[in-house]
């Protein structure tokens, strides 16, 4: 009698499972189930697809680094359903910012429009964007998806509570592939940055420095120790081999920095986000404290450092989880935990930049076109 009751357990389990499986491909609003159907059992189903990125404001408050990771899961998506393989522009973006949506009264979804378009520029990393999309209620999108979704592989799945910048997704697919795909900055935007450095860094190698002064109190440990940091810069103020470019918001721009040798601010010359991305994958050294853009140096292959008291974030998002390092960092790219301080930057900086010139390498030079004297009237 027992072993019937259990056949009969295992029997329903195995109908149930047929069940789910036959409405994930019968039905095309199943977008859950209809992702994991293509990406586990019918990778040939989305043969002429595009990828769909979906960023709802009123759904996630998220920051720059979020939209980076997510901008990343897409690339990595591309190469899972096999549409990477040529360098076909074939993933959508689609921004919602619902005015009347619930949340967007609420404080922590009530974002300035600097701050949006800031997120939105920020999608000029991601080399194989095709069309974005700007809706401004939710029943506008709902009338586009309901019309194209037969032409998308939609990221994250519409009736889900996936987080679209699963870090997750990206650590995966390195274990399997040992590889990442790359996001990178256009190239007429990297002749202007390069004109830059011609009037105001060469000789000198470009270093960029993030500075982080988070006025939120949730996140106080994850702001820069402008103390610390002048300790740094100050030991490098004669040394002619380096060039220091601070990038942060204007508001951010700690005075106290100003006046030292071999130190210069990005927004003096620069107003958008773009620019300071274009910064980060040009540099020969990048320096981060916790904070989300790191993320593009990552993925962008850049030497870079990241350093200080890291908040632990669960693993799904961009933030290093229980202090382990991520699988897809080369050798020139570190995460260390602990309170900043000079000698321990100088310590850093100093190992990473041997490395560097002991293995010949130099990410200014190995990004450098050729460049565009239309951009010089621009300084």
């Amino acid at each position: 009698m027992g072993e019937k009751k259990y056949i009969g357990i295992h029997k329903r389990a195995y109908n149930y499972a047929y069940w789910k499986w036959k409405r994930c491909v019968m039905n095309p609003s199943m977008d859950v189930l209809k992702h994991f159907y293509l990406l586990y059992y019918g990778i040939s189903k989305s043969k002429g697809k595009k990828i769909l990125g979906i960023w709802d404001f009123n759904e996630r408050t998220g920051t720059l680094g979020d939209v980076i990771v997510f901008l990343e899961v897409l690339n990595v998506l591309r190469e899972k359903f096999y549409l990477g393989s040529d360098e076909k522009k074939n993933i959508d973006i689609c921004y919602i910012d619902d005015k009347d949506h619930p949340n967007s009264k609420k404080t922590n979804y009530s974002k300035t429009y600097d701050w949006k378009k800031n997120m939105r520029l920020t999608t000029v990393v991601n080399p194989y964007v095709d069309s974005i999309f700007y809706f401004s209620s939710n029943s506008e999108f709902e009338m586009f998806y309901e019309k194209n979704k037969k032409r998308y592989v939609q990221w994250p799945p519409i009736k889900s509570n996936m987080v679209p910048y699963d870090n997750r997704v990206i650590i995966d697919f390195y274990k399997k592939n040992k590889y990442m795909p790359k996001l990178s900055i256009p190239k007429d935007l990297l002749g202007k940055i390069y004109n830059f450095y011609e009037e105001h860094v060469y000789p000198s190698k470009p270093v960029i420095l993030n500075i982080r002064k988070n006025t939120r109190m949730q996140t106080p440990n994850q702001n820069s120790d402008i103390i610390e940091l002048k300790k740094f810069l100050v030991k490098y103020k004669n040394n002619k081999n380096y060039k220091f470019i601070i990038i942060c918001y204007k508001a951010e721009i700690p005075e106290e920095l100003r006046g030292i040798k071999n130190v210069i601010f990005s927004k003096d010359y620069f107003d958008s986000i773009e620019d300071d991305l274009a910064l980060i994958k040009t540099s020969y050294i990048s320096i981060f404290p916790p904070s989300g853009v790191s993320a593009f140096a990552f993925y962008a292959g850049v030497p870079a450092i990241q350093y200080g008291l890291h908040t632990g974030r669960h693993a799904y998002f961009m933030g290093p989880f229980n202090q382990k390092k991520f699988n897809y960092l080369s050798d020139c790219q570190r995460i260390y935990f602990g309170k900043e301080t000079g000698e321990e930057l100088i310590s850093k900086f100093e190992d990473l930049a041997g490395c560097l010139e002991k293995k010949n390498i130099n990410n200014n030079i190995e990004n450098r076109i050729e460049v565009d004297k239309k951009y010089e009237s621009l300084f």
